[in-house]
C-alpha cells in the first residue's frame, strides 16, 4: 500500500469522527434500544412558549407522544400517533398506520408561563404504543422575561392541622404536575415464557427476541391502599456486570389504568432490569430483575439410519 492510498483512508476515517463528534449542545438521544429521537430548536434563557421540533423512531409498536417536564411539572405534550395509540388496554388495536414507525419536524411547544424567572430543569421524552417511554432530551433551562402569571401559595395552619386558617390562601397545585404516589408499592414480572430457567430461578431470554414484563404500583391514601393514578413515570434502569454495578441505559414506563405497567422491549447481553419509582415523601419502591440473553442453539436434522 503506498502513501498516497494510506493517506486517503485516515482522512476519510477522521471526517467519520468528526461527523459523530458533531452532536448539538443540550441534544440528547434515547437509552431505549427501540426508541430514539432527538431535540431541536431549544434555546436559553427563554420566555413564554419555547418550540421544540421533535424527530423520533420506534423499531417496535410505533410511535404515541411526547412530553416536556420543567421540574417535573408537565409543560407539553403533543401526540405523534393517532388518539388510538399509547393504550394497550384498548378492545381495538390502532388500525394499520395509525402509530408511525418514524416522525420527523414535529412541533412541541413548551409552556414557560407558570415558571418563575430562574433555572429550570428541562426534559423531553417519547413514548411508544404499549406505554414504553424513553428520556431523549435533558438540559438546565434559564426562565427569562416578567414574573409568572400564577404562583403556588402557601398557608398557615393553626391546631390540629385540619382546616387552613380563615382568610388564609389555599395552596393551588401546579397546572399538569405529574401525580404523586405515597408510599409506593411496585411489583413487576415476566409476562412470557422464557426459553428455560435456571436452577437459581433465573429466566433465559433468546437473544434479539422481545419480551413483555408487566406490573402494578399502588399508593398509600386514607382509606389504605389504592392503584396509582395514570400517568406516574416509574424509571427503567438496565445493568450490567456483577451486581449490577454498570449502569448501561435508563427510560421509563408510565402507569396506565388501574396503576397497570407494561414493559416490552428486546435485549442482546445479560443484564439487571430495575424497576423503581421514588414518591415526593422520600420513599422509594423497586423490583430488580435479572435475566440471561442467550443464542438458541441451532436445529440440526436428525439422521436417518440406512
Amino acid at each position: 500500500m503506498n502513501r498516497r492510498v494510506l493517506s486517503r483512508r485516515i482522512a476519510r476515517v477522521c471526517v467519520i469522527c468528526c461527523a459523530a463528534l458533531a452532536i448539538p449542545a443540550g441534544a440528547a438521544h434515547a437509552q431505549s434500544e427501540t426508541l430514539r429521537g432527538s431535540v431541536g430548536g431549544f434555546t436559553s434563557p427563554a420566555r413564554g412558549a419555547l418550540q421544540l421540533v421533535i424527530s423520533a423512531s420506534d423499531a417496535g409498536p410505533g410511535l404515541a407522544s411526547a412530553t416536556a417536564t420543567v421540574d417535573g411539572v408537565l409543560a407539553g405534550h403533543v401526540r405523534l400517533g393517532a388518539e388510538s395509540c399509547g393504550d394497550p388496554s384498548a378492545p381495538d388495536p390502532p388500525a394499520a398506520g395509525a402509530c408511525p414507525a418514524a416522525v420527523t419536524g414535529v412541533p412541541l411547544i413548551v409552556d414557560l408561563q407558570p415558571f418563575a424567572i430562574g433555572r429550570h430543569h428541562l426534559q423531553v421524552r417519547i413514548a411508544d404504543a404499549v406505554g414504553n417511554a424513553a428520556l431523549i432530551f435533558d438540559a438546565p433551562l434559564d426562565v427569562a422575561g416578567s414574573p409568572p402569571i400564577r404562583t403556588p401559595s402557601v398557608s398557615l395552619q393553626v391546631g390540629d392541622g385540619t382546616a387552613p386558617v380563615a382568610g388564609q390562601p389555599t395552596p393551588t397545585p401546579a397546572r399538569g404536575a405529574e401525580p404523586s404516589c405515597a408510599a409506593p408499592r411496585l411489583s413487576m414480572t415476566l409476562d412470557q415464557r422464557p426459553l428455560r430457567v435456571t436452577r437459581a430461578g433465573v429466566p433465559v431470554l433468546r437473544h434479539g427476541a422481545r419480551y413483555r414484563f408487566r406490573g402494578r404500583l399502588t399508593c398509600e391514601v386514607r382509606a389504605g391502599r389504592r392503584s396509582a393514578p395514570t400517568g406516574v413515570v416509574v424509571q427503567t434502569v438496565h445493568r450490567l456486570g456483577p451486581g449490577g454495578r454498570f449502569v448501561v441505559g435508563k427510560a421509563g414506563i408510565v402507569t396506565r389504568r388501574t396503576g397497570q405497567l407494561t414493559l416490552i422491549d428486546s435485549y442482546r447481553s445479560s443484564r439487571t432490569l430495575e424497576f423503581r419509582h421514588a414518591s415526593a415523601d422520600g420513599t422509594t419502591s423497586r423490583v430488580r430483575i435479572a435475566v440471561i440473553v442467550a443464542k438458541a442453539a441451532p436445529r440440526t436434522k436428525a439422521r436417518t439410519r440406512r
